[in-house]
């Protein structure tokens, strides 16, 4: 009897030494396969990051959409029909350019920069990237001088943010990439505008002295200001 409870006692110290052994190191195989895991995860989602941020750049920045564009009358006469077949789209111009601009964008330059701050939310766009978008006109809105024949880049950002916010309030703008194909000046020159949303924040703009002939994201035709 004694003998049978000190092998008892005995086998059990065994268990617990072994258990105390091996436990470390199961903890550390987890702990190692956790990291392991969650290491997998970040480097996925910086993948995906990665690829959404090439999607923006391709449709805001590339050139080949414009390398295939719509010829003038052609892109004179198709605004025409959409702005009279979507009601949507032909939102009244702005009378108080200034005023509405206090609405919700302030624009200000510096240097070769424009900076864009959201100063009131509107019903897609409640803020824009950082809370303070910056926009190197010369490497891409006027890049290789495209917007040489359209005055003032002053006027013609302003006029731009504008129109971001007009379609902005006729509630036509979504989630992801979006077009404006409008017309600019008195001489009604072609002007197509790209912008970006997500989760409520504009990221991105840019903008083309053409209509290309192919409608990339959700494309709005919108009467001038």
């Amino acid at each position: 009897m004694k003998n049978n409870l000190i092998k008892s006692i005995i086998g059990l110290i065994c268990i617990t030494l072994v258990f105390s052994i091996i436990s470390p190191s199961l903890a550390q195989a987890t702990e190692s396969q956790d990291l392991q895991i969650n290491n997998s995860f970040s480097q996925v989602t910086l993948v995906n990051n990665e690829m959404d941020k090439e999607e923006i750049n391709d449709f805001l920045y590339s050139e080949e959409d414009f390398q295939d564009v719509l010829p003038y009358e052609e892109s004179l006469a198709i605004y025409q029909n959409k702005v009279l077949e979507n009601s949507n789209s032909n939102i009244e111009p702005s009378t108080q350019q200034r005023n509405l601009f206090r609405l919700v964008f302030s624009v200000v330059r510096s240097g070769v920069n424009y900076i864009v701050k959201v100063t009131g939310k509107g019903k897609k766009i409640k803020d824009v990237r950082n809370g303070k978008l910056e926009v190197d006109v010369s490497k891409h809105i006027n890049a290789n001088n495209r917007f040489k024949d359209y005055g003032s880049m002053d006027k013609l950002i302003k006029y731009i943010v504008e129109d971001i916010r007009r379609t902005d309030a006729g509630d036509l703008i979504k989630d992801g990439h979006n077009s404006i194909k409008t017309l600019y000046g008195k001489d009604k020159k072609l002007l197509e505008i790209r912008f970006y949303i997500e989760d409520g924040k504009l990221l991105s703009f840019n903008a083309f002295p053409s209509h290309s002939a192919k409608d990339a994201g959700n494309v709005i035709w919108l009467v001038p200001q």
